[in-house]
């Protein structure tokens, strides 16, 4: 496919902010987190030239035979491996990225001048303290506390999709929204559920539940730099990923509205109506997606999140390497519907809504195989898909070529397959995970002609940003 032919697969769409909502200082603000987030993205650009290591696993695991002290700095997530003479050495992001970090510090201080005491300025000072120290715990632990008001800023680095080989160096990003104060508060209800479900699953799998703070956010998009302004880009995020910072505090859960709907809109509803029945495409609404992602990103910070190895505890991703994406995301996906079942026996959602997530949740496997089966959310959706067929909770009708959904059968295999996850998270066995990850993981045949048959539908939305309200 040429880049013209991929071209003509994206829909672009404007996005021009509302910023009469906000203060001139708080304007002013939001102006320099933009031009931070800008230089994210020249240090992203820096990270994807040089993505391919120099070095091979094999290495990599006998060097840290031959030198455990240098283990706690390879595996931490804000360095880069490089060759050194006859070795290897772990820069840390502070230096490998020191003359733009310093310049994004600058804007994000002069951003946080412009604020009144408060979660978002202390966020922006200790973010811009961890950009040269190159320890972002206290500054994760700040975010937490902000709330998207005036506005919502996350920048550093954070998500580690684009590391094939280990899935542990995190790539740098940035977002900046204004809050949907509406949305917020529809989802909002559902979290004060969420601990005692996590204490549910702390009996099941012996673990301590996490913090209790689960705020969330609705938002409007403002700018996205760095890994966020490009490629598949989220509808929603569960940040941070730093364990300690959940166990202590918790997490946030951001939802992008509107590339949400551009995305719902533009590629998710033809899909629905090609592949679901009339009865049940009517009910993939953008309401029941919305919940369906506030299941997913709820259930990043839930579960356990570390296995014991020898005499140490280590996170997921350090014992299952390039194995945890997928699998993380594919545990968010089926524990996200165990949740939102757990809502419906409290009596937060009625049968038809829950069907109605479980619908846009099918469609939304199609959404992203159209983009290939190889990345994290799409591989983990080829076990759930697998694994709803052999369960007999999803059928493909070769006569009028559309999917049935048993919804209560879906239901049971997905709550059974978040169990799956949970034991091969908490196991730390790289081999049992992947062979199960192989089993379930393969491609069927249906799937390739379908996706085929799916051609004129977009693959992607790209925004186009108008930021002249804030001149």
């Amino acid at each position: 496919m040429t880049i013209r032919d991929r071209l003509e697969k994206i829909r672009f769409f404007n996005i021009k902010p509302d910023f009469s909502s906000l203060k001139t200082d708080e304007k002013v603000a939001l102006t320099h987190c933009v031009q931070a987030a800008q230089i994210i993205t020249d240090i992203y650009l820096k990270q994807v030239c040089s993505a391919n290591p120099n070095f091979t696993e094999k290495e990599w695991n006998g060097w840290l035979n031959t030198h455990p002290e240098d283990r706690e700095r390879f595996e931490n997530n804000y360095t880069v491996i490089k060759r050194r003479k006859n070795g290897l050495v772990a820069m840390p992001y502070s230096e490998q990225y020191k003359d733009q970090l310093t310049d994004a510090s600058h804007q994000l201080l002069i951003a946080s001048a412009n604020l009144p005491n408060g979660a978002l300025r202390s966020f922006l000072q200790l973010r811009a303290e961890a950009f040269s120290s190159n320890n972002y715990f206290e500054s994760d632990m700040a975010w937490v506390d902000t709330d998207g008001n005036p506005f919502e800023v996350t920048i550093g680095p954070y998500e580690t999709y684009f590391d094939s080989l280990l899935g542990l160096k995190a790539s740098f990003e940035a977002f900046v929204a204004l809050p949907d104060k509406d949305a917020t508060a529809a989802l909002a209800k559902f979290a004060p559920a969420v601990p005692d479900f996590d204490a549910m699953l702390s009996q099941e799998f012996n673990f301590r539940p996490k913090g209790a703070a689960i705020p969330l956010e609705v938002v409007a998009d403002v700018m996205r730099g760095g890994e966020a302004g490009f490629g598949n880009m989220f509808v929603a995020y569960n940040l941070p990923n730093d364990r300690r910072v959940h166990d202590l505090k918790g997490s946030k859960k951001v939802f992008s509205r509107t590339m949400m709907e551009a995305k719902f809109s533009t590629i998710a509803l033809p899909i629905a109506e090609r592949i679901l029945p009339a009865d049940v495409a009517v009910r993939c609404v953008f309401g029941n997606r919305l919940l369906f992602v506030l299941g997913h990103e709820l259930a990043h910070g839930l579960g356990p999140s570390k296995v014991g190895v020898g005499n140490r505890e280590i996170p997921f991703e350090v014992a299952l390497k390039d194995l945890h994406s997928s699998l993380e995301e594919a545990k968010a996906d089926m524990l996200g519907a165990r949740l939102l079942n757990y809502f419906r026996k409290l009596n937060m959602l009625d049968d038809e809504t829950l069907m109605g997530t479980l619908s846009t949740e099918i469609v939304a496997y199609f959404q992203g195989w159209k983009h290939g089966f190889t990345e994290a959310h799409a591989q983990g959706s080829l076990i759930e898909y697998n694994w709803l067929k052999t369960e007999n909770a999803l059928r493909y009708n070769n006569a009028t070529h559309k999917y049935d959904i048993d919804p209560e059968r879906c239901i049971d295999a997905m709550s059974r397959l978040s169990t799956e996850f949970l034991n091969l998270q908490t196991s730390g066995d790289y081999e049992r995970t992947k062979a199960f990850m192989e089993h379930w993981g393969s491609v069927p045949s249906e799937l390739p002609p379908i996706i085929k048959s799916l051609a004129d539908v977009p693959t992607a939305v790209s925004p186009i940003w108008d930021l002249s309200g804030l001149k």
